[in-house]
């Protein structure tokens, strides 16, 4: 593919990522009124929270099903997959006007996520590693979505509920059909040897193929549920073979548990805290999330370039985890709403967890292998999303009436703190020595040298990737 188609597809797809931005964005502010309306003041936090658990538990069956058949059959086909999913739960809540039935079809059929996914994997398709600018392409994909998101959440605030949501159908359904026109059907790779498998040992050798796997094999989809189940079991052990062999996997997926069940307390009950504390109307909950959009895309537009070239990835991963801590705790003795509005200016820094934890856990497997790795860390996200909203939501519940409600953000703010520790026996010798080059002076995460100058690190965006996302309805 020339240079010019690959930017015209390039831009098709940011002006999507825009699209679904906005689409997420539109309905975000004006959700935690409904779920107060809906399912009352003294259980709103717990049935929130359940219905969270929930769609996350389905997240992490629909996510690797979802990227493994768009490795096998293309990412267009799922992508105008999830898309159509997505449209129910909008066009449920028109026709109905009952907000219950909303949430649960959102519960299931709400792939957002996956959407992001496939869109953030059209962009590693398109941007080819040797270009050097592949974590460039992602952090700009990932800010056009949050510019959108930032953007529309003062539409749904000034539109009535249904028309909101009618409004969300229809947009949805104009993006399932520019995706179907725009994107090109995509290749289907069916072929995987031993040697793509790619995994290292610690010492550097190859790691033993999965059961079953032979050299050179073609893998024709015959029966895409057969293959399906063949396939995931694979990748199940290549999963273990990775976290087995490699000390700093084992610590970096436990850091992105810990960080993202605090992330995803802000996610899914921020909103409804600060209106059931502060009587925090929509508007300001609109204010809330563009604040915490534009610093979000902030952080991975300018500042985590910046601060990977001062900290180091590792030292950048730290200073995020600090800022992560400092948000919770915030949050926790927030007494106006001004308190609530100036907090998430700290994303700017908070942001960067997740793409150091992909950076340096790509370090430690071959490049052909650096997806797995990102799975691995995109598993323990969702893993956290799925335990999360329901027990924090119970704590949430159990702490509303105390003289100090904001316990549950102490309780998230010491799940970061344990994030930080973890980061302390990262073996970074191993990363040094992985990569025969040593670590610029003051750095302390072997980051790649030429001389004294860093170089890029382009971590792989795996198809079955799970994205940081601001709070967003649903």
């Amino acid at each position: 593919m020339n240079s010019a188609k690959r930017i015209a597809r390039l831009k098709s797809v940011l002006f999507l990522t825009l699209l679904v931005g906005i689409i997420t964005g539109i309905p975000s502010a004006i959700v935690p009124s409904l779920q107060q309306d809906t399912f009352g003041n003294s259980s709103s936090f717990v049935v929130t929270g359940l219905i969270g658990a929930g769609k996350g538990s389905l997240q992490f069956i629909y996510n690797p099903v979802i990227g493994h058949f768009s490795d096998l059959h293309g990412r267009k086909i799922c992508l105008l997959l999830t898309l159509g999913a997505s449209c129910i739960p909008y066009i449920s809540m028109v026709l109905t006007n009952d907000f219950w039935v909303y949430a649960l079809t959102d519960m299931v059929f709400g792939m957002y996520g996956a959407t992001l996914t496939l869109l953030m994997a059209h962009v590693s398709d398109l941007i080819p590693i040797e270009t050097g600018v592949r974590t460039e392409s992602y952090a700009v994909c990932l800010a056009v979505f949050m510019l959108g998101v930032g953007g529309s959440t003062f539409i749904g605030v000034s539109l009535d509920t249904l028309v909101t949501f009618g409004v969300c159908a229809g947009a949805q359904t104009v993006v399932l059909i520019l995706s179907y026109v725009l994107l090109p059907k995509g290749t289907v790779t069916t072929t995987t040897t031993t040697e793509e498998s790619g995994l290292l040992q610690a010492d550097g050798s190859a790691a033993a193929a999965p059961a079953g796997a032979t050299d050179g094999a073609t893998s024709r989809c015959r029966c895409p549920v057969t293959t399906l189940f063949a396939t995931t079991k694979d990748v199940v052990k290549s999963v273990w073979y990775a976290i087995r062999d490699h000390r700093n996997l084992r610590y970096l997926s436990a850091i992105v548990f810990w960080n993202y069940l605090t992330q995803e307390t802000l996610e899914q009950l921020l909103l409804l805290y600060l209106q059931d504390t502060l009587d925090m109307g929509n508007t300001g909950q609109a204010i809330v999330i563009a604040v915490m959009s534009g610093a979000s895309l902030l952080c991975l537009v300018v500042v985590i370039g910046f601060m990977k070239d001062w900290f180091g990835t590792l030292g950048t991963l730290r200073v995020a985890l600090v800022a992560n801590f400092l948000i919770s705790l915030g949050y926790a003795f927030a007494k106006t709403r001004w308190e609530a509005i100036a907090i998430p200016i700290l994303s700017t820094v908070g942001m960067a967890v997740f793409p150091c934890t992909c950076s340096i856990a790509a370090s430690s497997v071959s490049e052909a292998r650096a997806g797995l790795v990102q799975g691995i860390a995109t598993g323990s996200r969702v893993i956290a999303g799925a335990i999360c909203p329901g027990l924090f939501g119970l704590l949430f519940q159990a702490t509303e009436n105390w003289v100090f409600p904001g316990m549950p953000f102490v309780v998230a703010a010491a799940c970061v703190l344990v994030a930080f520790v973890l980061t302390i026996p990262i073996d970074v010798e191993s990363l040094r020595a992985e990569h025969a080059l040593t670590a610029p002076t003051g750095s302390d995460d072997g980051e790649a040298t030429v001389g004294n100058t860093p170089t890029k690190e382009v971590p792989t965006v795996p198809s079955n990737e799970q994205h940081a996302v601001p709070v967003v309805a649903g």
